[in-house]
């Protein structure tokens, strides 16, 4: 599909741009808990009259490069309840959210603390333009469990638009190109309750390689873009310098400094926060 470009793309998972409600159980529970959800996101000065000024700005405090994607004029501001940059308070103020969360989606939840994904509310001011944008890999969806929706805002995925509705999950692959259009100047802002969650294609048995395999390709992409091509004369001159030096205590310092196998739950969690965007 030409409109789903993650650079990170692993075959065999269904894709489609939106989902639907009914592909996932555990929907019907999240929408229950939404007065809940809904009043601590307000007790935390979400609000649904203006924007959450005391939140940090998206792309402010973590994931820079998702601030790019917000065009000038706009603005959108986050609250993590699971990340790397999560409130260490957040339990105590947003108990039900929590322990709701961790009841339904405990892997969303442990991707998120390793930095491989986000749960967050999201805070969007009318007036805002997130263009056009895929995320890094096919391995996640996203979910908006939507708890302040004014009218205005419009999402689009791929060739086809939705928007939210208070109360309601929508289910969407944001490794298809997608932006989001909130037209209007003033008001409330849109807030959602965002989770990414692992493909359902995707076992858990298969969660740790997966990481794995996305740690190796985005540290060989970093590489490619990091290394400027050599000409032949280079190429040369460089593997005869590296068959000269693997013979000594110089080549062996030379071959350890590659990328390491990660081994263990505590290498994975190190090697995929150093970069909270892989997935």
């Amino acid at each position: 599909d030409p409109w789903q470009r993650p650079p990170i793309f692993v075959p065999g998972l269904r894709s489609r741009p939106w989902w639907r409600r009914e592909d996932f159980p555990w929907a019907a529970r999240l929408e229950e808990a939404f007065p809940e959800v809904r009043a601590e996101m307000l007790q935390l000065g979400g609000g649904s009259a203006s924007m959450p000024e005391q939140w940090p700005a998206v792309g402010e405090a973590r994931a820079a490069q998702d601030g790019d994607i917000v065009a000038s004029g706009g603005e959108w501001r986050e609250y993590v309840i699971f990340g790397t940059e999560a409130a260490p308070d957040v339990h105590s103020r947003c108990p039900c959210t929590c322990a709701v969360l961790e009841e339904l989606l405990p892997g969303a939840v442990a991707m998120a603390r390793i930095g491989a994904g986000e749960i967050i509310f999201s805070a969007l001011s009318p007036g805002t333009h997130l263009l056009p944008h895929c995320a890094s890999s096919n391995t996640r969806l996203t979910c908006h469990l939507g708890l302040s929706c004014p009218p205005g805002p419009r999402l689009r995925v791929g060739g086809e638009w939705g928007t939210w509705q208070e109360g309601s999950c929508l289910f969407f692959d944001d490794s298809f190109e997608h932006e989001v259009v909130f037209e209007g100047a003033g008001g409330p802002p849109r807030v959602v309750l965002l989770v990414r969650f692992w493909h359902p294609d995707l076992p858990p048995e298969r969660w740790a390689a997966t990481l794995h395999d996305g740690v190796a390709q985005f540290e060989a992409m970093q590489h490619r873009r990091m290394s400027p091509p050599l000409g032949a004369s280079a190429r040369e001159v460089g593997a005869d310098s590296c068959r000269d030096a693997a013979s000594g205590e110089r080549g062996a310092a030379l071959h350890d400094t590659g990328p390491r196998p990660v081994e263990s739950a505590a290498d994975l969690a190190a090697a995929v926060s150093a970069d909270n965007d892989l997935f």
